[in-house]
């Protein structure tokens, strides 16, 4: 399936920068976490298109509101979603140990810890630079 109809399929257009990841399997970012990709025969729970369905449906223990458009994953049940009720759409963290609706009620969505460091990462909004 083709990008362009996996954005009308799920209502969002991805960043520019997110598109130039989904459309390149050598992107170092898929290195960093467990990042959606465009349709995979071979591991349908890697398909951004599949996962998002499944996450939205009945069939999820915890349905996601359909304004969440999960992008990665560190792997553990986790996601990284773009909160579309944003413009531009911000970027949250679904932990996996909570509701999503305690998920969107937290103080503080995009503040996260280094699984290894325990270093914080603060997930900036999408059209912000890496400056801190």
């Amino acid at each position: 399936m083709e990008l362009h109809e996996i954005e009308s399929r799920l209502k969002f257009v991805f960043p520019a920068r997110h598109r130039q990841a989904l459309l390149d399997p050598g992107d170092r970012i898929h290195e960093a976490c467990e990042f959606l990709a465009l349709s995979d025969a071979d591991n349908q729970h890697n398909d951004i298109l599949r996962e998002n369905e499944w996450i939205h449906s009945s069939d999820f223990g915890d349905p996601w509101p359909e304004f969440l458009i999960a992008f990665a994953s560190k792997g553990c049940g986790d996601y990284f979603a773009y909160d579309t009720q944003q413009n531009p759409a911000s970027i949250m963290y679904i932990d996996p140990d909570n509701y999503v609706e305690e998920n969107l009620q937290a103080s503080d969505k995009l503040v996260l810890r280094h699984s290894r460091t325990g270093t914080k990462i603060r997930l900036r909004h999408l059209n912000e630079s890496n400056k801190n």
